[in-house]
């Protein structure tokens, strides 16, 4: 349903509601104002109760509480009070000065400071309540319009809080209703028993006017109010409640003969004018630049790529293309290094933001990191700039008197202390480096403050300003060397540690990270450490997201699961079909890899702006949200997304769990995921898509066929020599020809043997650091078969096979001979002397037929091998 039909809906409850002054005026008992709440909230309640069949669980006990006494409790007798105690439909129009309850409620719980003209219009808003209410007929009562504002305040703060809390999983608005319905009402009884006594003597009139009441304006309309508030930012259905006043005086002039003065009108009008206006996105559309640096040059163009079919893909987006930039951008510079360059390969400078496989080597063999404690103060992330980054990094010294560094991407470096001495950052910090000279043997501890930079580039922490409700949104992006834009690293991901994240954060939005996510004291979220993991797969993403819960549950196993999206996409987030898929994935993988899935929590946060496909923080998943389909899609894309959750899933054992030493193997991760999670497909038990390797073989395998035969080829165990070498690395060699490579294998090996050595390879592993012969070894061993040979030819060796074949014929034209030649061409000639492909043009022979006989004959060149994928 799309958005203009959502608000439509949402508007009928404040007409509904607005239609309920002239029938508590003209239908029902007075002066029994308690009385009417009851009767209205809590037979509307059980009904819906009755309908879903749905009670809270967890926290939303509490807060079903709390929002039924806010929303129904305390809303309902005030309501009625008013009504009763001024004119018409006055005491309804009190209620269209909710948005500005909205606003303030809004910057306390929230956060949110509102935008001008949001709070422009709720003021004009407002001024047209006073035109009706000042000019009203009749006198105004000031018991009655205390009432009225304060029902306006409480419900008011129930929706902030509502909008705050989200819908549990399980629970939809109708279950959501029903909960706050029944709470109010049973909160309401004892206190209409004790003020007002005995129910009253019903008449005929008295009845109806309370069915319609119950029926129409509470549990029709509150289902409505509260699907529309899990769909609409606060702002929008806030503004529909000048609708209620609207329908109230339009009923009492039409059915009460009531009258309306030419200002009332005006207000009237004004009220209206509001009610459209809260209902049009801000003008301001785009992302909010917050670095305050000259822009980077110009990104280099991308490298020729097949043209990509029309949305959905049906090859999956992931972590192809990755961010094309230059070696170094101007952020990267200190701002007291007017002279500061990137330096090239072979110069024995500090390379700018680079990093060698060697100096890797050299720091991995003198230092062994412990911990990490971050410290990160985001609470100006709605007006951008920089933020605080506190590092405490404890780390062991091989060697005494060993130098070494560490990686920081920073505008400002306030403080650097090393084993409490002060070293002086104008000394020690230059390009992405601080130089840690004449380091003790033994445990060191390390300390750097510095104010961090905001990107909108999707490197480190990326900003993006939703143009709907005008909130800024944070997500990290570290792969492959961007943890250390955020925080001082030790960038490389063989020097794993803990992590434990300290955030503050602006009250009301939500902080998710690599551990469970805590309760906040005063706005500062306090995460446990997580277990050892590499500087690239941890995460952060901050802000007022809209999150959807649930549970995977097995054999005593519980593991929390959560979605996430920003709140103006949250009517078209499909959380059930995205669980259905994460719970497949869970049940396949644990039992393939036999190891219980390695984290506390799996978090899925769909992002906005994200550079890639998805990215495998551990146990804090980030996608891009163009997933969270808008509209009808076919089901190929709803296939390409469930590979894409399969392939980060399956990230949490390969590359999470048991990591790369040097990006030499990349593929471990990719090819490994990408494998897996097509398996998983075709294999699962009730797989919606047991086609997938079909798919596969049309959109992910001819990606790697065309990519295999251009200049920029490379062998899937790729030479990284430096950073800027993995960069040009996710591609469809990576992915796609390892895959199928990988698919080979399984046949080769056998599929049991192939699995029993993945198990063997994770136990033997877990949380450190593998080569290709640490996996290679563990296959050996449970398949018995010898792997060097196979993984020269096909994983250290780029470019294709061809087959051709050769047939002759009589002078009849009846085929005589016919032969299939497989030949191993000659590489496209590489940009880099070091990227030689291995294969001879020398071609081998295959199946012949000559006449009737058929003989197979194997070939004696390197590049011969029968394929099974």
């Amino acid at each position: 349903m799309n958005r203009a039909a959502t608000v439509l809906l949402t508007a009928l409850a404040p007409v509904s509601w607005g239609t309920t002054y002239a029938v508590t005026t003209e239908f029902l008992p007075a002066d029994r104002p308690l009385f009417t709440s009851l009767v209205r909230a809590l037979p509307a309640g059980l009904l819906l109760l009755a309908l879903v069949r749905v009670l809270p669980h967890g926290v939303w006990w509490g807060r079903a509480t709390a929002l039924g006494a806010l929303n129904i409790g305390a809303f309902f007798p005030l309501l009625f009070l008013a009504a009763y105690r001024m004119p018409g439909g006055m005491a309804a129009v009190v209620g269209s000065a909710g948005p500005l309850f909205v606003i303030g409620f809004s910057a306390l719980l929230l956060g949110q400071r509102p935008a001008a003209r949001t709070l422009l219009t709720g003021v004009v808003a407002a001024f047209g309540v006073s035109l009706v209410v000042l000019r009203a007929t009749g006198g105004l009562d000031a018991v009655g319009l205390s009432a009225a504002v304060a029902s306006t305040a409480s419900m008011s703060a129930g929706l902030v809080l509502a909008k705050r809390w989200g819908t549990p999983e399980g629970a939809g608005p109708l279950a959501l209703a029903g909960w706050q319905l029944t709470v109010g009402g049973l909160l309401v009884a004892p206190l209409a028993l004790l003020v007002e006594g005995a129910p009253p003597a019903l008449d005929a009139a008295a009845v109806g006017g309370y069915l319609y009441l119950a029926l129409a304006g509470t549990a029709l309309a509150y289902w409505l109010w509260f699907r529309g508030i899990g769909r609409l930012s606060a702002t929008q259905v806030t503004f529909l409640a000048p609708l209620s006043p609207l329908t109230a005086a339009v009923v009492g002039w039409a059915a009460l003969g009531q009258t309306l003065t030419a200002p009332q009108l005006a207000g009237m009008a004004l009220a209206f004018g509001a009610t459209v206006a809260g209902q049009l996105g801000p003008r301001r559309t785009g992302t909010v630049v917050t670095v305050p640096r000259p822009p980077p040059p110009p990104p280099p163009p991308p490298p020729p790529r097949p043209p990509p079919p029309p949305w959905p893909s049906a090859r999956p987006v992931r972590k192809v293309p990755r961010r094309r930039r230059a070696r170094s951008s101007p952020d990267a510079v200190p701002p007291w290094k007017d002279d500061a360059t990137d330096t090239s390969r072979g110069d024995d400078r500090v390379p700018g933001t680079n990093l060698t496989r060697e100096e890797a080597q050299q720091r991995a063999k003198l230092l062994t990191v412990d911990s990490y404690e971050i410290d990160l103060d985001l609470s100006g992330a709605q007006e951008g700039g920089t933020y605080r980054s506190v590092t405490t990094v404890r780390f062991d010294v091989a060697e005494e008197g060993g130098e070494s560094f560490i990686d920081l991407v920073a505008p400002t470096v306030h403080e650097v202390t090393l084993n409490g001495d002060p070293l002086d950052p104008a000394e020690v910090f230059a390009d992405s480096r601080i130089a840690l000279p004449g380091l003790p043997a033994g445990r060191n501890i390390l300390r750097v403050v510095a104010d961090c930079a905001y990107t909108n580039t999707g490197e480190g922490l990326h900003r993006f300003v939703d143009p709907v409700d005008e909130q800024a949104y944070l997500y990290t992006q570290f792969e492959v060397p961007d943890a250390r834009r955020v925080f001082a690293s030790f960038e490389q991901p063989d020097l794993k540690a803990t992590f434990q994240f300290t955030v503050k954060a602006p009250s009301g939005w939500t902080v998710v990270s690599n551990s469970p996510t805590p309760e906040p004291k005063d706005d500062v979220w306090v995460f446990e450490p997580t277990p050892r993991i590499s500087t690239y797969i941890t995460a952060l993403i901050v802000g007022p997201y809209h999150s959807v819960h649930s549970v995977y549950e097995k054999d005593g196993q519980s593991v929390p699961l959560g979605i996430y999206c920003r709140p103006s996409l949250a009517e078209f987030l499909d959380s059930d079909a995205i669980f259905e898929v994460t719970r497949q994935g869970f049940d396949w993988f644990q039992e393939k890899f036999d190891y219980a899935y390695p984290f506390g929590k799996y978090d899925q946060l769909f992002v906005p702006e994200f550079n890639a496909g998805a990215m495998e923080n551990a146990g804090a998943v980030t996608i891009r949200d163009q997933y969270v389909f808008r509209s009808k899609v076919t089901d190929a894309a709803y296939e390409v997304r469930a590979e894409t959750i399969l392939h980060e899933l399956a990230h949490m054992w390969f590359g999470d769990l048991v990591t790369m030493e040097w990006w030499n193997d990349l593929w471990l991760n990719e090819s490994f995921a990408t494998y897996t999670s097509i398996a998983c497909q075709a294999y699962a038990p009730d797989s919606r898509w047991p086609h997938s390797w079909t798919t596969f073989a049309n959109s992910m395998k001819t990606w790697a066929y065309r990519q295999d035969q251009l200049p920029s080829t490379h062998p899937i165990m790729a030479e990284i020599r430096d950073l800027d070498d993995v960069l040009v690395n996710f591609d469809g060699i990576t992915y796609a020809k390892g895959a199928s490579v990988l698919k080979q294998l399984v046949a080769y090996v056998g599929t049991d043997a192939f699995f029993a050595g993945v198990q063997a390879y994770f136990k033997r592993h877990a949380f450190g650091n593998t080569r290709l012969s640490d996996l290679l070894g563990a296959l050996e061993e449970t398949s018995g078969r010898d792997l060097g040979t196979w993984s020269q030819k096909w994983l250290q060796t780029a470019g294709i096979n061809i087959l051709r074949p050769e047939i002759e014929t009589d002078a009849d034209g009846v085929i005589t001979s016919f032969a299939v030649r497989q030949e191993a061409p000659p590489c496209p000639p590489a940009p880099r002397a070091s990227r030689p492909c291995g294969r001879t043009a020398s071609p081998s022979a295959c199946t012949t037929w000559t006449g009737r006989a058929a003989s197979w004959c194997a070939a004696s060149a390197s590049s011969w091998t029968w394929t099974a994928s």
